[in-house]
């Protein structure tokens, strides 16, 4: 629930209090400061202590941290080569396809991103923001058809996640009161 999500970051905060080297909260705290509106220096403070306690950090997280940072530091070009290495060292991680599609969706590559909030769709349905981000993405790029199959989809599984998605879907079809009922 949203609820769960906004609660998130006592959760790291308290992490990273019980252990000022654990990686991975610092990292998951900087994703969710850039997600919720925190600041940018709150934001390059958790990825700076996450790169310095890179060693600390699964394989996996590493690249992910990695790659943030690079995000965070403009270097986009640095971070979509190590979410793409994310994605083919870990295909199970649908993190990594997600956020694969931010950088490219914030660098107006819809149509590159749009694969990327797919599979992470289909590896982990409830993944944040990544169904609301595919149906904007397939939105802009006008393709009504497939956003009307995955509206389908979402509406019959009706979790808060799903709902954003058939909202920003409905919006982009200009079916406003179906955005609204949703």
């Amino acid at each position: 629930a949203f609820g769960d999500i906004v609660n998130a970051e006592s959760y790291y905060r308290r992490a990273v209090a019980l252990d000022p080297a654990l990686a991975v909260a610092h990292y998951q705290l900087a994703v969710w400061s850039r997600r919720f509106g925190g600041s940018l220096a709150e934001q390059r403070a958790a990825m700076a202590s996450a790169v310095r306690h890179l060693d600390r950090a699964p394989p996996r997280e590493q690249l992910l941290i990695r790659a943030f940072a690079a995000h965070l530091d403009g270097a986009d070009g640095d971070a979509i080569s190590l979410f793409r290495e994310a994605t083919e060292r870990f295909p199970e991680d649908g993190r990594a396809y997600y956020e694969l599609g931010d950088v490219l969706r914030h660098g107006d590559e819809l149509a590159l991103a749009v694969p990327c909030f797919e599979r992470a769709v289909a590896l982990a349905p409830h993944l944040g923001w990544a169904p609301g981000q595919l149906a904007e993405a397939l939105g802009a790029l006008g393709r009504a058809d497939e956003l009307r199959g995955f509206i389908a989809r979402w509406e019959a599984t009706a979790s808060p996640v799903s709902l954003h998605a058939v909202a920003v879907g409905r919006g982009w079809l200009g079916d406003a009161a179906g955005a609204e009922a949703a």
